[in-house]
């Protein structure tokens, strides 16, 4: 038995298994070759995926997000899959990539998104949709990303490969969402004008998992400068191994792996007022959206986001100068805190 980088590596004869938090990540040798579709859909799999007893379960070894073998020491083996859909020529100023996937939960999600905030953006303002159906949607630009599963541990996959597409296609910030966001994009471009994007900068909570750069709770929004992706190399083929080893060292959550790449890269961390990662009701929606510039909304059904498009269109248009009013100010960093506190006993608990 050896340990790694938090990651306990067992090996009994040609069978490999990754050992973190209480559970395991295995990969079939088998299923490691060229041709064979279902290595595609078996990449991240838990030991809880595999029947007791079943001689199928021998021969698994770990990959990362793009198909390559991962062993102790780190090295890697042939490429099988890829993500990304080339580059475009023509450079976004933002790119919401939202991670979504097959379920009609997540397709449902996907239509009121389309239907209201990700409809008619704004000239420069780019929408991408990781682990959709290919035909999913003429509205938005599809990463298919078949090697991310539709689960926790694909969420950190989705993150990744939405990260590079959106370096691909020139991304000046990349916005990293989840189906149940819900973005204000006129707010969102006013905010990200008064930052560089030729600085590295990675916005958003901090404070959630274990990170030496402070810690990061994706559900309000995770966003990257072109500067940030960059400097932590989302255009080179070690990015997807970094990051894969990462999240299997944090349990998995993505914007804890995001944040320990950013730190592995010196890209700075800071936070950003403006998003909400914690649930409100749809009054308390309308009232932000009323009395102040909210940038991102989080536990977004489609039902609170058919409901909130009007009073967002209803609302004036921010200044250059706009921000949360002050006198909710005080309520927004309080309830803040009680998220991030909330939030990291939630995943302590689902970790244990």
């Amino acid at each position: 038995m050896t340990l790694t980088s938090g990651l306990c590596f067992l090996f009994v004869g040609q069978l490999t298994i990754i050992h973190i938090a209480g559970s395991s990540i295995l990969r079939r040798d088998s299923d490691v070759h060229k041709g064979n579709s279902a290595a595609k859909n078996s990449i991240l799999r838990r030991d809880s995926d595999v029947h007791k007893g079943n001689s199928a379960a021998k021969n698994w070894r770990l990959l990362d997000y793009h198909g390559f073998e991962v062993d102790a020491s780190g090295g890697t083996g042939s490429v099988l899959v890829g993500t990304g859909n080339g580059t475009n020529a023509n450079d976004e100023f933002v790119v919401y990539s939202v991670g979504t996937g097959k379920s009609e939960a997540h397709v449902q999600r996907m239509q009121e998104i389309l239907n209201t905030w990700g409809k008619n953006l704004p000239s420069g303002h780019m929408l991408q949709l990781v682990g959709a159906k290919a035909n999913a949607s003429a509205g938005a630009s599809i990463v298919p990303a078949e090697q991310c599963s539709d689960d926790h541990s694909g969420g950190a996959c989705k993150d990744a490969a939405g990260l590079e597409a959106a370096y691909r296609a020139g991304a000046k910030w990349a916005v990293l969402l989840g189906d149940d966001n819900f973005v204000l994009p006129a707010n969102m471009e006013v905010a990200l004008r008064r930052y560089d994007s030729d600085q590295p900068i990675l916005k958003g909570i901090l404070g959630c998992g274990s990170c030496s750069g402070g810690g990061l709770c994706g559900g309000g929004g995770q966003i990257f400068s072109r500067a940030a992706m960059k400097q932590m190399g989302v255009d080179s083929g070690a990015y997807m191994k970094e990051h894969a080893l990462e999240a299997h060292s944090c349990g998995m959550w993505g914007d804890v792996a995001n944040c320990r790449v950013a730190t592995n890269h010196k890209v700075h961390l800071s936070s950003l007022e403006g998003l909400f990662g914690w649930e409100q009701n749809i009054t308390d929606l309308a009232k932000a959206v009323t009395n102040g510039h909210p940038l991102i909304f989080h536990y977004m059904t489609p039902a609170k986001m058919h409901g909130l498009q009007p009073f967002v269109e209803q609302a004036p248009k921010p200044s250059p100068s706009a921000s949360l009013i002050m006198d909710e100010m005080s309520k927004y960093q309080h309830d803040k805190a009680a998220y991030v506190l909330e939030e990291n006993v939630r995943r302590s608990t689902m970790e244990a």
